[in-house]
């Protein structure tokens, strides 16, 4: 039997993009998502954008006692998503200090027309895919201890994000 693994997306200019879709669940009486469900779509971004980075949030609590913790968050909804619409989640770093890294998020509706079951996974984003901004969001992330104390970011954590802001350039 062929191995099937979650996807966890894939970087690219220094972005981290991230397909999923809108299930039933996500929905309000309304039809469409509702508000709090985009924290939870830009948390599984930035949690992937992590896992593609190489870093393992579990060894790392285990190892150092370290987490990230969400200090601050704004969202811009521009556009309601309905049941099946194709979301891309993109995330980029847009600074980076001592304990705190402030990551931009957007999250797109893709138009384009696709099959219900890509050949591929849904790992794959079409080249000419068009998108509609959905919401925008800025979220800045504290390196925290395990009494709540900010703490720098590990060396290899500031190393593996610097490298997407030298990609972005």
């Amino acid at each position: 039997m062929t191995s099937i693994e979650p996807t966890c997306g894939a970087i690219e200019a220094g972005r981290h993009r991230l397909p999923m879709r809108v299930y039933y669940e996500d929905t309000d009486f309304g039809g469409i998502v509702y508000h709090a469900n985009y924290l939870k779509f830009a948390e599984r971004g930035r949690t992937e954008f992590l896992r593609c980075l190489g870093v393992d949030q579990t060894a790392m609590k285990g190892n150092s006692g370290l987490v990230f913790a969400a200090r601050s968050l704004t969202i811009d909804f521009q556009s309601p998503a309905v049941m099946d619409d194709r979301l891309l989640v993109t995330t980029w770093v847009a600074s980076m200090s001592g304990a705190r890294l402030v990551l931009t998020q957007q999250i797109d509706k893709m138009m384009t027309a696709a099959p219900e079951m890509p050949p591929v996974g849904h790992a794959s984003v079409e080249n000419d895919a068009q998108f509609k901004v959905l919401a925008t969001l800025s979220v800045t992330l504290a390196c925290v201890d395990a009494k709540g104390r900010a703490s720098r970011l590990p060396t290899v954590i500031k190393d593996a994000f610097g490298r997407t802001l030298t990609d972005q350039a």
